[in-house]
């Protein structure tokens, strides 16, 4: 079961609703890596824009998985440049705006992935088109602070379902602090849950209903659905999804021991 959690939730602390002060993020991400729950955690997302002030952020001996966010390409090259070189950063994913454009000569001079967030009032499939020509990855965004932000679950499923058919690995980002699908009782917005995406794409992969595992809110139901899931099948889940951006570390792992999913006092 840990093979379905190792390395899920990139830490995005730095990003709305938290939006932690750097120095802040900086340290709980140490905090969280060197933790016993460590191997659940994934890289440190920021955008090319703060670099140097995460830069600035770490000591001299520190060294940091970063996630590098590039809004554009007017900054693109430098930031790559800067955060390859610099001896503090191992770059290990580069993800790239929805106004970014044709990440192909990302895609030609660097080896590590590149997730290109699809641009929700374009056309899917085209973007998807594209996306797997030039060998890269994609991004979804699942949430934020506005009920706009939230997509319908038929628009979740049908990307899940066309990457995987494409071949294509993707992570979501946003509006996914918690396990299972639910409404939020303080703004009223539909939530979809980590766990619900990781159940739509093992469906896609087995040709059963990806919107129905969306949708799915009975606790007990969701972890015995992913208990089922084989070790063969949890490869082909992670080789597709390969995880979520989140502010919070601590809401998501909670989910998974409260639901028996994660040991509370040990690692993998």
């Amino acid at each position: 079961m840990n093979a379905m959690f190792t390395r899920l939730i990139d830490d995005a602390a730095l990003f709305p609703p938290a939006e932690e002060p750097m120095h802040i993020a900086v340290s709980g991400h140490h905090d969280r890596s060197m933790g016993r729950h460590g191997w659940v955690l994934g890289r440190f997302l920021c955008t090319g824009s703060r670099l140097a002030e995460l830069q600035q952020s770490l000591d001299t001996d520190e060294r940091m998985e970063l996630g590098l966010i590039l809004a554009d390409r007017a900054d693109a090259m430098i930031a790559m440049e800067v955060a390859d070189d610099d001896l503090h950063f191992d770059l290990t994913a580069v993800e790239l705006g929805p106004r970014f454009g044709d990440p192909t000569h990302l895609t030609e001079t660097v080896t590590i992935p590149v997730y290109c967030e699809v641009d929700r009032d374009s056309g899917l499939d085209d973007q998807l088109d594209r996306i797997a020509a030039a060998r890269a990855e994609a991004k979804l965004r699942t949430g934020g602070v506005v009920a706009e932000a939230f997509p319908p679950v038929d628009e979740v499923a049908a990307f899940i379902t066309a990457c995987v058919q494409r071949g294509i690995g993707f992570k979501c980002t946003a509006g996914l602090h918690n396990a299972i699908a639910h409404r939020d009782p303080d703004t009223g917005f539909d939530h979809f849950g980590f766990l619900n995406i990781i159940l739509a794409t093992h469906a896609a992969h087995t040709d059963t209903e990806v919107a129905d595992a969306l949708r799915m809110r009975d606790p007990a139901r969701v972890k015995k659905e992913i208990v089922a899931i084989s070790e063969t099948d949890t490869d082909l889940v992670r080789e597709s999804f390969h995880g979520f951006g989140s502010c919070s570390f601590s809401d998501p792992l909670d989910d998974l021991i409260g639901l028996g999913l994660v040991a509370e006092d040990r690692g993998p």
